[in-house]
C-alpha cells in the first residue's frame, strides 16, 4: 500500500469564507503556511483585517474582504475585490457559519431564513 499523495498548494489562491476565526482561521492558515495566497470573507472587520495583516507580515499574499454572504450584492462585490487583489480563486472553502445554540423550539420562520439563506 502506498501513502497518500497530496497535490502541492504552493502558489495556488484559496479564498476561505468566515475565514477570519474559528475553524475558518485556522483553514486560512493552513492555507498560507502552505504557500496559497489566501483570500477572507467575513463579517468580522477587526478580527479579518487582523489575520490579514498577520499573514502578510509572514510573507503570504493575503487580502481580507468584509462581506456578508447574505447578500449577493455583497458576495458578488466581494469575490471581485479579492480577485482583484490575488487572482482568481483556485480553491473555494465554503466555512461561514451561523453558531448560535438554543432550544430547536425557539426557531421561527425568520430565524430559519436569516441562517439558512
Amino acid at each position: 500500500m502506498r501513502p497518500a499523495t497530496y497535490p502541492s498548494l504552493q502558489g495556488k489562491t484559496a479564498y476561505v469564507t468566515g475565514g477570519a476565526g474559528g475553524i475558518g482561521e485556522a483553514v486560512t492558515e493552513a492555507f498560507a503556511k502552505n504557500g496559497s495566497r489566501v483570500g477572507i470573507l467575513d463579517l468580522d472587520a477587526n478580527s479579518g483585517e487582523a489575520l490579514a495583516k498577520k499573514l502578510k507580515g509572514a510573507g503570504t499574499d493575503a487580502a481580507f474582504v468584509r462581506c456578508d454572504l447574505r447578500n449577493i450584492d455583497d458576495l458578488k462585490a466581494g469575490l471581485d475585490s479579492l480577485k482583484a487583489a490575488l487572482g482568481t480563486a483556485d480553491i473555494l472553502v465554503n466555512n461561514a457559519a451561523h453558531d448560535q445554540r438554543h432550544d430547536w423550539k425557539d426557531v421561527t420562520p425568520d430565524y430559519w431564513d436569516e441562517r439558512m439563506a
